[in-house]
């Protein structure tokens, strides 16, 4: 295990830090990325599916089923996950196809290259791990199989739900029915208790209090939630980094508390290391083993013990 001199982590000073970043101004590079105007189709494909089955009755029951402590039962290394992880194409980027690992260490480098602090070097390698829900390992668990979930319950942008849903989503035409049949749109737009632009939720009642569509993201927050070695902003950009209707739109500001404000700033900040770190170089197969070799002990010093899934 490597050793590591555990730094003081100002919550203060990474707010800070992050809140010089300006959210809705693009520069020329980052309009290259999510462009959904130009988008495969198979992304649109996905996002219908998405906006159709993201009810909040089933963020309720896959929560239950994947991400409460009771049903994860597969105890595992994060370098592991990482690994199995690394191996899914994210159905929903309109920007790529690589393999997920691909994605993991270009944002790692990111941080590397700027000169960050190690535990924002660490939270970018592995943010993405949760996208093993996507993967058969946790069929694997003998104590509580789970079947994959379908990449539509896994990637792509998340947004609450058990409330109206917001004109600043991503394709929100797909969460109403399709005037010529040729889609469902989600249930939930029928319900009166979510139609209303604070739904089931009391006004600015906080973000830890809303659902948040089922995502990779909160399924990993969950998991590392009182067993790692990372700060609170590291676990909200987890948590929120595809919030995107919410941190980089403005949408549903009504649901926040001011004590959110600094999970948005990190979540914004890190868009840098996240979306923007996507580039041509694509590390090949010995450089990839070497940086894995790389990680293996600052991964053990993050997270000590087996994770459980």
């Amino acid at each position: 295990m490597a050793e590591h001199v555990d730094p003081p982590i100002d919550d203060d000073a990474i707010h800070a830090y992050f809140s010089q970043v300006r959210p809705w101004e693009k520069t020329e590079r980052e309009e290259h990325f999510r462009n959904y105007d130009t988008a495969p189709e198979h992304v649109k494909e996905f996002y219908q599916q998405n906006h159709g089955h993201q009810t909040y009755q089933f963020v309720v029951d896959t929560e239950e089923h994947y991400s409460a402590r009771e049903s994860r039962t597969l105890a595992m290394s994060m370098m592991d996950m990482l690994v199995i992880s690394g191996e899914l194409r994210d159905a929903s980027d309109p920007d790529n196809d690589h393999p997920q690992i691909v994605h993991a260490l270009q944002s790692a480098l990111s941080v590397r290259m700027e000169g960050g602090p190690e535990w924002l070097e660490v939270t970018a390698l592995v943010h993405d791990v949760g996208k093993l829900l996507g993967t058969p390992i946790l069929a694997e668990d003998p104590k509580n199989p789970r079947e994959p979930l379908p990449q539509w319950a896994v990637v792509g942008d998340t947004f609450p739900v058990g409330v109206q849903f917001s004109e600043k989503i991503v394709f929100p035409q797909f969460f109403d029915d399709d005037p010529e049949g040729k889609w469902m749109g989600n249930p939930d737009t029928n319900n009166p208790d979510f139609n209303t632009p604070t739904g089931i939720y009391e006004e600015h009642t906080g973000l830890d209090n809303v659902k948040i569509s089922y995502s990779h993201d909160g399924y990993l927050r969950a998991v590392l939630e009182g067993e790692c070695r990372l700060p609170k902003a590291a676990m909200d950009m987890i948590g929120y980094h595809s919030l995107y209707p919410v941190h980089r739109e403005g949408a549903y500001q009504q649901l926040l508390h001011p004590d959110d404000r600094k999970a948005i700033s990190a979540a914004i900040g890190f868009n840098k290391h996240d979306l923007y770190s996507k580039n041509h170089h694509i590390p090949d197969e010995h450089e990839t083993i070497d940086l894995l070799n790389h990680y293996k002990p600052i991964l053990e010093d993050y997270f000590p013990h087996l994770l459980h899934w």
